[in-house]
């Protein structure tokens, strides 16, 4: 079917055309048949356009003139090419056809790529000249004398190539506290192995490393010979590891004749197990992201987020990529250059976070499964995040052994799990929210006195064998202070069937619950219930924090802030380019904050509250809460407990503290607090 394609199209074309005489054949007929061809990417149509001359070009080079059309326009990710050009009105022209064997038509060129768009000119240069098809038949018409740069700019051979090179950004941005000190940055590490041209005796200094690193002696050894018999003079790595590991000194002492020890630029974590959970760290891209993500810039070598803000972060901290896209010849010369951008580093993050209350908070918790939050309450500025057992994220990011990390790896707790931003019931520390709630409702009066009598109480017989049960049966008259004071399950309880199911979610919404709470780090969402709250043992369990309510520390510490700041919840921020604002302006009144405040100083300060210490070991005047969760199947059955206690300076309002802990009561978790204090007066 050769030229059969050529013929249909310019035959057709040349009809719509007004154009030269009819006994003659029309040139921009060709021009328009085969910038047709070029636009709709019709590579195996091209040839059939094209001069004796250019064919003979084409069919020289490494592959075929379709196939490179299509090898180059697949690999820029061509999605639209558009070719100008100014026809011509041939009548007007008056030429001599006998005269004319060529005509010459500039044009311009659009091409969309992956790169972006690339405009260029060019020109299309027909000839007449008679060619033979198929049939054997003489054909008198126009052809294209075929350019390189119609394949792509400033192309000058059909083998010719397109280099799309990524350039990564150098340096992924750092993380600093609000003083400045780096808590993530582009430091260093050691790397320690092996030179083998420098070795010995390879069985012993093998023994002799690996049992200062806590190997074995048969991997080490396997490991030192990797560049024996190829690159003798190369460092084989064994292991790679932090700038502070003991380990560093040991081996340089024993000098070791083929050990090497080289400094190594890569991500360093100085605050390593105090700011682990926060900070995160980096992991190599694997076959998964690859799939997942299509930033151009991950690839072999390149490392990504698994943890923290650094995967939280990632966008803003891994920067953008940089490209060049050129023109070499079949050597590998360049030609040209036809698009560069420069990469752009990742952004920096100054986090809100004073590593000094970090690490007072993280030395009152001890080791313990818990987290803990500080907070300013007025500005909302975020002080400490902790959460424990920890990690160090040096060591992971590295992948070095030791066994401090084989010991936090099989620790049944669970070391990545991030405490300070998952949910946990919260037992009586939902309580001030429950009062809150009852007098904003009007069916709470903090002055009326309630009288309970014993241990347990139920609503009626439909409760069955269930009961809600208090641990201050001896105080049978209750107001809503004594109820505060004493933690009293029942009498939250009642205010909480009174509130009724439907104003009880009306109000958890008001309060954030069941929505993504907004927080510059990834948090589970807090839920006062699975479904709704139609069973009246849920509803009354709800009342104190029992039932299906699931808090997180930060959600849980940002709404302690109405009562400090006249009703208006505020928006706790991490960053310190962050603006101070309010979350949920007067959500309750004024003056119910006040009285919700007053009944959580007599929790601290009053003996008898849960929160009162003889000798707390500060001076502060503190407001705050306790509350101890029940974990269990069935009432009546053993479970496990999680401690809460939310404290606030009530004096000075600078500082607001939550602790959680895992299998301790609160009364345990308000000595920690109250360490935590102390050691800010230090």
């Amino acid at each position: 079917m050769k030229k059969k394609f050529q013929i249909m199209v310019v035959a057709a074309i040349s009809i719509l055309i007004s154009g030269c005489s009819s006994d003659q054949p029309d040139p921009e007929a060709a021009v328009k048949a085969y910038t047709y061809a070029w636009e709709n990417q019709q590579y195996n149509e091209l040839t059939d356009f094209l001069s004796l001359a250019s064919q003979e070009e084409v069919s020289n080079g490494s592959v075929s003139f379709a196939e490179k059309y299509a090898e180059i326009h697949e690999q820029m990710d061509v999605s639209r090419i558009q070719v100008n050009y100014e026809t011509t009105d041939i009548n007007e022209e008056e030429m001599d056809w006998d005269e004319v064997s060529d005509l010459t038509y500039p044009v311009t060129v659009e091409i969309e790529t992956l790169a972006g768009a690339i405009t260029y000119d060019s020109e299309v240069q027909v000839v007449r000249e008679i060619q033979t098809n198929e049939e054997g038949e003489e054909i008198d018409d126009w052809f294209v004398n075929w350019k390189p740069d119609h394949l792509f700019e400033s192309f000058q051979s059909i083998d010719d190539k397109i280099v799309y090179q990524i350039v990564t950004p150098e340096n992924r941005g750092q993380i600093y506290d609000r003083n400045g000190e780096p808590l993530a940055i582009n430091g260093q590490f050691h790397r320690i192995g092996f030179q083998y041209e420098k070795i010995k005796d390879l069985e012993t200094e093998a023994k002799q490393l690996a049992t200062i690193l806590g190997l074995e002696p048969d991997e080490v050894a396997e490991l030192a010979v990797v560049y024996r018999d190829s690159n003798p003079d190369w460092l084989a790595p064994v292991m790679d590891v932090p700038l502070n590991d003991g380990r560093i000194e040991e081996i340089a002492e024993a000098t070791i004749p083929g050990v090497v020890m080289e400094r190594r630029p890569g991500r360093e974590y100085r605050y390593a197990h105090l700011t682990a959970h926060l900070i995160g760290d980096l992991r190599e891209v694997n076959a998964e992201d690859l799939e997942r993500e299509d930033w151009p810039g991950y690839g072999a070598g390149k490392y990504i987020g698994r943890l923290g803000l650094e995967t939280a972060y990632e966008e803003q901290l891994r920067g953008e990529v940089g490209f060049e896209v050129r023109v070499e010849d079949a050597s590998g010369e360049t030609r040209d250059v036809l698009m560069k951008t420069e990469p752009q580093d990742g952004e920096d993050l100054t986090l809100t976070i004073d590593v000094n209350i970090q690490q007072k908070l993280y030395d009152s918790i001890g080791d313990e499964a818990a987290s803990g939050v500080v907070m300013d309450p007025v500005k909302g500025e975020v002080l400490a995040l902790v959460s424990r057992p920890v990690f160090n994220p040096n060591e992971v990011y590295l992948g070095t052994k030791s066994p401090e990390r084989t010991a936090w790896i099989e620790d049944e707790r669970n070391v990545n799990l991030i405490r300070f931003n998952r949910t946990f019931s919260p037992g009586s520390v939902f309580k001030p929210l429950t009062a809150a709630i009852g007098l904003e409702e009007g069916v709470l009066d903090p002055n009326e006195v309630v009288h309970i009598d014993g241990e347990q109480w139920r609503a009626d017989s439909s409760w069955g064998n269930y009961r809600v049960t208090r641990v201050n049966p001896g105080v049978s008259d209750v107001n809503l202070e004594t109820a505060m004071k004493y933690s009293d399950n029942i009498y939250f309880a009642q205010k909480s069937l009174e509130i009724g199911a439907e104003r009880m979610l009306d109000w958890a919404e008001t309060f954030g619950f069941s929505e993504e709470f907004s927080f510059e780090y990834p948090l589970h969402d807090s839920q006062v219930a699975n479904g709704g709250l139609d069973n009246e043992i849920l509803l009354a369990d709800t009342g104190y924090g029992q039932g299906e309510v699931q808090m997180n520390p930060v959600h849980l510490s940002s709404l302690y802030t109405m009562f400090v700041n006249e009703g208006t919840i505020v928006q706790p921020i991490l960053f310190m380019d962050s603006d101070s604002r309010p979350w949920k302006e007067h959500v309750i009144e004024a003056s119910t904050a006040e009285t919700i405040f007053d009944t959580l100083l007599a929790v601290v300060n009053e003996p008898n509250g849960t929160a009162y210490r003889e000798n707390s070991g500060h001076s502060r005047m503190l407001a705050g809460k306790t509350g101890t969760a029940e974990i269990k199947d069935a009432q009546g059955t053993e479970g496990d407990e999680i401690g809460w206690y939310t404290s606030v300076d009530a004096t000075h309002q600078d500082l607001l503290v939550t602790l959680m802990v895992e299998g301790l009561g609160s009364s345990t978790v308000v000595d920690m607090a109250n360490r935590f204090w102390a050691e800010m007066e230090e």
